[in-house]
């Protein structure tokens, strides 16, 4: 058994041949110039194995088969890491009882399992590898994969760079990627050739992800909570890439967006460990990117408050709406197209190398001092109360008179009522389910009149981008619309405010 730890890109085939002219590879040993790899992957008729979170094939090299079992890891980031149990046997048919024993299928006998395998895809493809000899000892075997997966009538071309640590850390994956980077287009691939294969076999509605909950421990080094928590914020994000690509389900844009606020919030909280300044670079991009996907996010609400309000409108009002409604369209589509842009480009996967990068590696520490170093060591059980209680003191007084407070100074109330909220989501799991739970439904009430209130303000930027004349009659129907519609929020926002308030700061 092996932990295989591997990072996979795709490139283009129109840049292998300046991809082989690299500079990292000019002094690489070619391990293996031409390879041909032939797999067939196996498993139930009902995906026994893969609802277990484990794969199985078998690899034909020449007159030999080797047959691999891997189990279910994780991948964020382009970063794969999982148990690999690999054996030669005789034959192209899986042998179960050669796999460790540790490995079974609930409800089944290793001969029923045997009995019930069958072919799902398969993968064929040429290997070309290298061996990168890096600085301190670092061995990076690196293939590039030509060819294509197929499963039935279905295929899809493989054409795909791995690179596997064979010596050294998840770090310095990253860095040969970005080194290489550097001269050719490279995307991180969060698939596997086995996901692929599945997809192809079985395809399944590509939709957007919210976050998942993860558990943290009290005895966790707030440094590895925080490394857990900013993978686990980076994780809800690249769930959200291929919806966003293939979908005009506008949910993805607002979940990456989210994944993308929570991972600034986590920054945040452990500005007192970790400081900003650290972050500075990476905390530009990640800027760059939400502001992008803020300005979709800003017409995908506009579009459906203004289908709200044209459900209700008098007849009058219905033109001026439906024209208004079509303006709104035209920059949604615009807002998307600079979005779906941007996901395909070299910036963007940069700036995912470099999170890869700075979080296997904790870069940070280079920064800090013994002192703060030990710090970061602390039960993270410690810092997060500490941590909680800080923010939740800071909100209270940012929040006294919130009803009379101006649109600008509100919208920074709702700024901290969000990082609360991701805050007691981030360390939830060190505390009682349910004493948490209701603390933040509280909070997401909170978030929404708020979030709502902000949109109106909002509405104004967007009419003057449109070219809206403020004198013009729908824009004085629409101020109309909105201030009623603030009257009644401002009403709620009370009761809410002194419900929150009067919450027990479960933490203490």
């Amino acid at each position: 058994m092996a932990i295989e730890t591997e990072l996979k890109l795709l490139i283009a085939a129109k840049d292998i041949t300046r991809f082989k002219r690299h500079p990292l590879l000019e002094n690489a040993q070619i391990a293996l110039v031409e390879q041909e790899l032939y797999n067939t992957y196996f498993d139930t008729p009902q995906h026994d194995l893969l609802q277990s979170g484990a794969g199985l094939r078998v690899r034909r090299i020449g007159e030999q088969h080797w047959q691999t079992l891997k189990t279910r890891g994780h991948s964020v980031s382009g970063l794969h890491q999982r148990y690999e149990w690999e054996m030669e046997i005789e034959g192209d048919q899986p042998i179960l009882k050669k796999l460790p024993k540790s490995f079974a299928i609930k409800g089944y006998s290793t001969k029923q399992l045997q009995a019930l395998l069958v072919p799902v895809f398969t993968t064929d493809f040429k290997r070309t590898t290298w061996h990168l000899q890096l600085e301190d000892g670092v061995l990076i075997e690196l293939a590039l994969d030509q060819g294509e997966i197929r499963s039935g009538e279905h295929s899809d071309p493989i054409c795909e760079i791995e690179l596997e640590l064979k010596a050294g850390e998840a770090a310095d994956l990253y860095r040969a990627a970005l080194l290489l980077q550097e001269h050719i287009p490279l995307s991180i691939e969060n698939r596997s050739k086995a996901m692929r294969g599945y997809d192809l076999y079985d395809a399944q509605e590509i939709s957007p992800s919210k976050a998942e909950s993860f558990q943290l421990s009290p005895k966790d080094s707030a440094e590895a909570a925080f490394v857990r928590i900013a993978w686990h914020c980076l994780q809800h994000w690249q769930a959200n890439h291929l919806a966003i690509l293939a979908s005009d389900d506008i949910e993805g844009v607002h979940q990456m967006r989210v994944a993308l606020r929570r991972l600034r919030s986590c920054f945040s909280w452990y500005k007192a460990l970790i400081p900003l300044a650290v972050q500075a670079d990476l905390n530009a991009e990640i800027k760059w990117l939400t502001a992008i996907l803020g300005t979709a996010r800003d017409w995908d609400v506009f579009a459906l408050a203004l289908s709200k309000i044209a459900e209700a409108a008098p007849e009058s009002e219905q033109a001026a709406l439906k024209s208004l409604q079509a303006q709104v369209a035209t920059q949604q589509a615009e807002a998307y197209k600079a979005v779906r842009s941007t996901l395909v480009s070299s910036r963007y996967q940069r700036l995912l190398l470099q999170l890869g990068h700075w979080l296997t590696g904790r870069k940070w520490q280079l920064a800090l001092s013994q002192a703060e170093q030990t710090a970061l060591q602390q039960p993270v059980g410690q810092f997060a109360p500490m941590a909680l209680h800080k923010r939740y003191k800071k909100l209270l007084k940012m929040g006294a008179s919130l009803r009379q407070l101006p649109a600008l100074e509100r919208h920074e109330v709702r700024i901290a009522v969000k990082k609360l909220a991701y805050g007691i989501r981030f360390f939830s799991s060190l505390y009682s389910a349910k004493a948490s739970d209701r603390y933040s439904r509280h909070l997401s009430s909170l978030q929404d009149v708020l979030g709502e209130l902000n949109d109106i303000q909002v509405t104004e930027g967007l009419l003057q981008q449109l070219g809206v004349a403020t004198d013009a009659p729908v824009a004085h129907f629409l101020r109309g619309w909105y201030s009623h519609q603030q009257c009644m929020q401002l009403d709620q926002l009370d009761v809410l405010w002194q419900q929150f308030a009067a919450q027990t700061a479960f933490w203490k």
